[in-house]
């Protein structure tokens, strides 16, 4: 009778989507100083 080893281990979570919205919210930032800085 064979046993399955299962694993304890902690599996890493997917970083794609945190990585998008980072790059997204820098985008955002950078758009919204250029309009701040041409506005006043």
């Amino acid at each position: 009778m064979k046993v399955r080893k299962i694993e304890m281990g902690f599996t890493e979570p997917d970083m794609t989507p945190m990585i998008d919205i980072v790059f997204q919210l820098l985008t955002f930032f950078m758009v919204a100083i250029n309009f701040e800085k041409h506005e006043g």
